[in-house]
């Protein structure tokens, strides 16, 4: 019994309270050195992002970050019928993306141009037979991606999409209660994998925006906010295109190829947004060539 006692209230010790948690991090050398200088960078530049404990060649350990993410409160408050609070945190990703770009230009490592022709046809691959998949019209518009992304791809690949946005110590009990005010306070930026990758300025943007928690008019409002043309410009377009096909594609197979894992994932998103944004994206991009 008791101890039942001494393990179940282990809580009220505060030694235990101080204990620190991480994360660890492994990938490629390029991809762990890259990624850690840039937090490391970030912090000097006042960001909120995880602490860096520790990093070799191979891994990083860092602080981990408890909370959920900015994408499940918006699912949680487009489920609760408040569109006005996605709209605050969706306009202040916005904003922060904005700086973000503008402070990058001090960051002097060497990027590439996101590798689009390889992804491209790794999306085409794993849909084919699907959705009227063109495999002569896929060759030309993975020239057109690839002509775009080398001549046009001047800003850090931050992959801005709401997951990687923590809010802290908030769980989504806590989110009726807590103003929005609040969470913004307590947002850090997470996962940096992708710097060592160019990409254009409105990848950002629609990372954050292309959700089917983002009214459409919202989404137009900031897009043109922010100066970014997708209507006439070809290289938003494709850019635009690009980032969608990342979405659609990953729920895609985990739909149909790890489907414990996906309910457990991507159970109460609305998948077939992505679906169709993605097979719009495509035939609008078919008329292109």
């Amino acid at each position: 019994m008791e101890q039942t006692k001494k393990e179940n209230f282990k809580g009220l010790i505060k030694e235990n309270k101080n204990i620190r948690q991480v994360i660890w991090k492994e990938g490629s050398k390029v991809e762990t050195i890259n990624e850690a200088r840039f937090l490391k960078f970030l912090k000097f530049k006042n960001y909120q992002v995880p602490d860096v404990l520790e990093t070799d060649n191979r891994k990083i350990i860092m602080d981990f970050i408890p909370g959920i993410s900015v994408f499940k409160a918006m699912q949680y408050f487009y489920e609760n019928k408040s569109p006005e609070r996605i709209e605050s945190l969706v306009r202040y990703l916005c904003d922060g993306i904005s700086n973000f770009q503008s402070d990058m230009r001090d960051w002097k490592e060497k990027t590439n141009p996101y590798p689009v022709s390889e992804k491209l046809k790794e999306v085409f691959q794993l849909l084919s037979g699907q959705c009227n998949i063109d495999d002569k019209k896929n060759k030309k518009l993975i020239t057109l991606a690839s002509e775009v992304f080398d001549q046009n791809a001047f800003y850090i690949f931050r992959d801005a999409t709401p997951k990687n946005y923590i809010i802290k110590w908030i769980n989504e009990k806590d989110l009726p209660d807590t103003s929005n005010s609040e969470i913004i306070e307590k947002i850090v930026w997470i996962d940096f994998s992708t710097v060592r990758y160019k990409t254009l300025a409105i990848d950002d943007f629609a990372s954050i925006l292309f959700h089917y928690m983002v009214p459409q008019k919202l989404r137009e409002d900031l897009l043109n906010l922010h100066n970014i043309d997708i209507k006439r410009d070809l290289n938003n377009q494709v850019a635009v295109f690009v980032r969608l096909a990342r979405f659609w594609v990953r729920r895609y197979y985990y739909s149909r190829y790890y489907p414990e894992h996906f309910r457990r994932r991507y159970e109460k998103e609305d998948i077939y947004f992505y679906q169709k944004q993605f097979e719009d994206y495509l035939q609008k991009m078919y008329q292109i060539l």
